[in-house]
């Protein structure tokens, strides 16, 4: 039987992930684009009007970096975002999860985190007479 909010909990963990990854990707991008221009890999030396080309690369760099990183910040910026959401989410299923899981076992049946063709299922709660619960969490923040 899953625990209350697990699913929501890996959904976070999901979104921290796609995050880093994206930053790590992002950051080797810009070190090997300023490796290449720093450490002069395509030199022109010896040509004539050398310093057009070197800073025809710079410039080159530049708006590939540029290119690159942008909407990359927005997005992790909304991953982050979403990675909160999630938690706030999880915390919420866990709390009421723990509320569920103290109704008197004689008579409640508690399941939790349960995966349909609909989809998730926060909590279903059976009573031993018949009734049937099917509980959606929703955690705000406060205002």
């Amino acid at each position: 039987m899953k625990k209350a909010g697990a699913s929501t909990r890996e959904r976070a963990q999901e979104r921290r992930w796609d995050r880093k990854s994206l930053g790590v990707t992002g950051m080797i991008v810009i070190v090997l684009a300023l490796l290449v221009d720093l450490l002069g890999i395509f030199e022109f030396q010896g040509t004539a009007g050398a310093w057009i080309w070197d800073a025809g690369l710079s410039v080159l760099v530049l708006v590939g970096l540029s290119r690159f990183t942008n909407g990359r910040v927005e997005r992790m910026e909304g991953l982050h975002s979403e990675e909160l959401r999630a938690n706030q989410g999880a915390a919420g299923e866990e709390l009421v999860g723990s509320l569920l899981d103290a109704l008197p076992k004689e008579e409640w049946r508690v399941l939790h985190d349960v995966k349909s063709k609909f989809g998730n299922i926060d909590h279903i709660v059976l009573h031993r007479r018949g009734h049937l619960f099917l509980i959606e969490t929703k955690s705000h923040k406060q205002r």
